[in-house]
């Protein structure tokens, strides 16, 4: 039990940011909307002023960003093809397909509570609610 808690939380103190390749579109692209609720249950540590770590979100089997407590992010995908979006960081790897419209907006919701952690599709009512947690904000510049 415990290597699993040391595992879960090394998993977490790397730096949030951007880690891979950002997504190519044009103009017919949807927008993604990422809010990862703050808190201190399997943030990472503490560097005095904010929980250093971050959950990885990947693209189409590809690391993109890690998202730290109290963060949120948006970008976004081409329209016409399926976007596969996970969170493998998570107490269980959540994986989505998104098959957008143009200018549809998406939005996921992150969070641990307890030591489980999840990763999901949500209302944009949801997502406001944690974002309104969120005071850092991870641009991704298209």
């Amino acid at each position: 039990m415990l290597g699993l808690i040391v595992g879960l939380l090394a998993g977490c103190i790397k730096p949030a940011g951007i880690i891979g390749n950002i997504p190519q579109v044009d103009n017919d692209f949807a927008t993604v909307f990422i809010a990862r609720k703050a808190g201190n249950m399997q943030c990472g540590r503490w560097d005095g002023e904010k929980y250093i770590g971050g959950f990885l979100i990947r693209i189409n089997d590809t690391d993109f960003i890690r998202l730290g407590c109290g963060m949120k992010t948006e970008f976004k995908i081409p329209v016409g093809k399926t976007t596969k979006i996970s969170s493998v960081s998570s107490t269980i790897s959540d994986h989505y397909y998104l098959e957008p419209e143009k200018g549809e907006k998406i939005y996921f919701g992150m969070d641990c509570n307890f030591g489980a952690c999840w990763f999901g599709p949500m209302s944009r009512i949801e997502w406001q609610q944690i974002s309104l947690t969120c005071k850092e904000v991870l641009v991704i510049k298209q």
